[in-house]
């Protein structure tokens, strides 16, 4: 049987990892797309204010991919990184290879406008040596399939 004391201890390990610097990185117009509609702002506040949570999360922008290498580097202050697939002067696979092979371990969220355009992403660049990487990496992990 879980006690109130199990849950509320549950409760405090998951508030020390808590969303409170995240790293926008995107092209000037997806930018101003996501500016304009609102939505990124509404499904952060929506989140936390579900969530009972007083302090919604410091949101940084930056328009390429070097400069938010050159940023995460800097500082280790950044929980989450928010990106498009393109950003001008590299794509979302090599950010994520840049930053693991600076040791920078910090969770990245895709952006897609729709599924078509992630499967034209999918499809253009060979999703699946990153799953073969991985499990090579760990060979007893079970592997989810890319769709």
């Amino acid at each position: 049987m879980v006690t109130a004391k199990d849950r509320f201890h549950g409760f405090q390990d998951l508030i020390q990892n808590r969303v409170q610097d995240v790293l926008l990185v995107s092209s000037l117009y997806d930018y101003y797309i996501l500016s304009q509609d609102g939505r990124l702002n509404e499904q952060f506040l929506g989140e936390f204010l579900e969530l009972n949570l007083r302090h919604t999360p410091n949101i940084t922008h930056v328009f390429s991919g070097e400069e938010a290498l050159s940023r995460v580097t800097a500082s280790s202050r950044y929980n989450l990184i928010i990106t498009s697939i393109e950003l001008g002067d590299m794509n979302v696979l090599q950010l994520i290879d840049e930053l693991r092979s600076q040791g920078i371990e910090t969770p990245v969220v895709l952006l897609a406008y729709d599924r078509r355009e992630l499967a034209r992403f999918i499809e253009k660049h060979d999703v699946t040596i990153e799953s073969d990487r991985q499990a090579h990496a760990n060979p007893g992990a079970p592997q989810d399939p890319v769709e």
